[in-house]
């Protein structure tokens, strides 16, 4: 599956729980914003980590600015307090595009990558609020193991 290997990794520095640099480790620049596939509503997979532990792992549809400032001003009101890792000075952010996969099978990926990490590392990604499983997906447990591999040590 090609399109696992294809993903772009960033290191992303927060300042006021806003996104203040953003490097991109595929092509070691630094970016102004997230660019297209990322800003596009298409299915995302990301991972976030810091000193190589897993923080969190989500999906989204939306672009991915628009997904990062929702989660990092968030106040509470309404409910929603937003990314626990809001307050991190600098994080490692790995994303998936997946143009193959529905809403359905991405939540099957995302679930069986939090449970990958928890029995390896024997501890749930950090920042983990939740986890939406979906058993309809074969390919769920072979994708998310493709993933795990080539992110687990960095």
């Amino acid at each position: 599956m090609k399109e696992i290997k294809n993903y772009t990794s960033f290191e992303l520095e927060i300042r006021d729980k806003k996104i203040d640099k953003i490097f991109n480790l595929n092509s070691n620049e630094l970016q102004e914003t997230f660019t297209k596939p990322l800003t596009e509503k298409r299915y995302k997979l990301y991972v976030i980590k810091k000193s190589k532990k897993f923080l969190y792992i989500g999906i989204t549809r939306q672009s991915l600015s628009s997904r990062f400032r929702l989660g990092l001003n968030a106040s509470g009101k309404n409910g929603y307090h937003g990314y626990k890792w809001k307050d991190m000075e600098k994080i490692k952010l790995f994303v998936w595009v997946f143009d193959n996969y529905d809403e359905k099978q991405l939540e099957s990926i995302e679930a069986e990558l939090v449970l990958l990490v928890r029995n390896t590392t024997k501890r749930w990604p950090l920042f983990q609020n939740e986890i939406h499983f979906n058993n309809n997906f074969t390919n769920g447990k072979k994708v998310a193991s493709q993933i795990f591999e080539l992110i687990n040590e960095v």
